[in-house]
């Protein structure tokens, strides 16, 4: 098992920036395809997986998705990249009760103020959701 403090130093640097590269830019299965190379090598890297996760979730292959990321947080149940991203997919299904509890642990875990900055985006992201499926049931949260 990987120890949470992973820094990804068993993994290329520029293969794994060109993959995210591609995942910021649109190209997920560019992405995919970058991130499989990467996984033969380095297989206990849990962000790689994590990642992964994301590309196949872009390209709408949810189970392919969920077995990357159900993977990567088996290799490293503290890692902030996995919880955010695993917090990503069940948002993007529409699982919001596990999306809040991967949000939970990814805050305890960020490593700096952007990272619980970005946990607390994701966290708004599943406030207004919840407060719209309230608010059609005639019950308005005031918070």
């Amino acid at each position: 098992m990987t120890q949470p403090s992973e820094r990804l130093d068993k993994v290329p640097g520029e293969l794994f920036s060109r993959a995210l590269a591609y995942l910021l830019i649109g190209e997920p299965a560019q992405a995919e395809t970058l991130l499989r190379q990467l996984a033969r090598p380095t297989p206990e890297t849990a962000a790689v997986h994590a990642y992964l996760g994301a590309a196949l979730l872009a390209q709408g292959r949810e189970r392919a998705a969920r077995r990357a990321l159900d993977r990567a947080v088996r290799l490293d149940p503290r890692n902030f990249v996995v919880r955010t991203q695993r917090a990503r997919y069940f948002l993007a299904v529409g699982r919001y009760r596990e999306a809040f509890i991967e949000l939970a642990a990814a805050l305890w875990n960020a490593p700096d103020p952007a990272a619980r900055d970005q946990v607390r985006g994701l966290l708004r992201q599943i406030l207004a959701v919840q407060r719209e499926l309230w608010a059609d049931a005639g019950h308005v949260p005031r918070w």
